[in-house]
């Protein structure tokens, strides 16, 4: 690092500022929902290799076992931090989103400056590029995002603010220059005209990551300034927090506090987000046809609801209807309860109305379990658990309520299945 350049602690300085979000209340605690269905105050003291989870509630110490919960967060964040607008995000492989500064690109190598874990020098082929420009138009950035992650760039790209893109190969930044070598040449491009840097999914896979405790685990960690990190292990104290990344990467910090949310993915909840359906069918109110989406809306864009993100959900507009298979009842592998929050997409504004409903079926006619009152654009994600013991398919279902399908844009979000 330069101590003493003025540019660098500038950027120090930036970073701080975007990490300064409302802290934690005692009049807002930080909630955490078992897959038992509790929900309760708890604040976050510590996790252990073994990802068994210590919270501190009202009653004491309790400690949770990381494969039984579904989400810990404080009601700021609902499931996990917005994704920020401002600050440069880096993008990794396996889908985290790491918030600082873009410093140099050398010898196959990305150093990133972050407010959380320091100055990070990180391998290119665990990078799948760079926002550098985030819009501030949602949905834009949301697809910005999804280009860059989409592994299908056969080359590096520069999206340029302008609009234009150029194509090739990057070969170093540096003092805010970027060097990219195309057909026609080299060519110089300021840092400052590029929106996002997509890098070349042909570099390589990454090794095999060392260090995951549980085969299939993951830990989903929301940090305060925003970044969303994929942890296949993660150890926290008092003092210091250490995960480690899908791709190997470790990172660092002496800062627990500034986790503000945690979601396990491969625990006994499984997401239907995660299954293939076995169905599908939609019927259009005039002529337009809806797909369904998996982890996004409707529009194919992140899910969100009350300006906060959630990672897992299905996206559906009335009137329309998915089916899963559901193991045998009788089978270890059966599941015993669905769960979900009901709401309608940010992006439909005040706008917007359905009912939810869901069926299941033991091998015969299908039976109506749940039928929600009507959600309209806007209502806060209303909780909802049903009893599906001894179905052998689940059918999800929303309808239309008033103003038939205007903007009827719904949100399975978190739709789980419990052991």
């Amino acid at each position: 690092m330069f101590p003493n350049d003025p540019l660098r602690m500038v950027a120090r300085l930036t970073i701080c500022l975007l990490t300064l979000l409302p802290q934690t209340s005692a009049a807002e605690p930080q909630i955490a929902r078992t897959i038992d269905g509790q929900a309760f105050a708890a604040e976050l003291v510590a996790v252990s290799d073994q990802h068994v989870i210590t919270f501190r509630t009202a009653g004491g110490e309790r400690a949770i076992d990381a494969v039984d919960l579904v989400h810990w967060s404080h009601p700021v964040y609902w499931s996990q931090p917005a994704q920020p607008r401002r600050g440069a995000q880096v993008l990794l492989a396996d889908g985290s989103l790491l918030l600082g500064e873009l410093v140099q690109i050398a010898d196959d190598r990305l150093r990133f400056l972050t407010g959380e874990f320091g100055d990070l020098n990180l391998s290119l082929q665990h990078v799948r590029g760079v926002l550098l420009l985030p819009p501030d138009d949602a949905p834009r950035r949301d697809k910005l995002t999804d280009e860059i992650l989409s592994k299908s760039n056969m080359s590096d790209r520069l999206v340029l603010v302008n609009g234009d893109e150029l194509s090739g190969m990057i070969r170093s930044l540096a003092n805010g220059e970027l060097t990219l070598e195309t057909e026609l040449g080299v060519i110089p491009v300021e840092l400052s005209r590029i929106v996002a840097l997509l890098f070349s999914a042909t570099v390589g896979s990454p090794p095999d990551p060392p260090g995951v405790t549980t085969p299939g685990f993951t830990m989903l960690v929301g940090l305060r300034d925003g970044s969303l990190l994929r942890a296949a292990s993660l150890r926290m104290s008092a003092e210091a927090v250490e995960l480690r990344l899908g791709d190997g990467t470790l990172l660092a910090s002496k800062a627990p506090r500034n986790i503000v949310s945690l979601q396990p993915l491969g625990g006994q909840a499984v997401y239907l987000s995660d299954l293939e359906a076995h169905a599908y069918l939609h019927i259009p109110y005039l002529d337009a046809k809806w797909p369904y989406h998996t982890d996004r809306n409707v529009l194919g864009t992140r899910l969100r609801c009350g300006g906060r993100l959630y990672s897992k959900g299905l996206g559906m507009h009335s009137a329309a209807r998915v089916t899963y298979k559901l193991p045998n009842p009788k089978s270890p592998s059966s599941f015993r309860t669905f769960q979900a929050e009901l709401a309608i997409d940010d992006q439909a504004g005040k706008q917007g109305s359905v009912t939810f409903r869901l069926f299941t079926s033991d091998g015969g006619d299908w039976t109506e379990r749940f039928a929600s009152p009507m959600v309209r654009g806007g209502d806060r994600p209303r909780a909802v658990s049903v009893d599906i013991r001894g179905a052998l398919a689940l059918s999800l279902a929303v309808d239309y309520a008033d103003r038939a399908d205007v903007l009827d844009h719904a949100n399975w979000l978190n739709a789980r299945l419990i052991k």
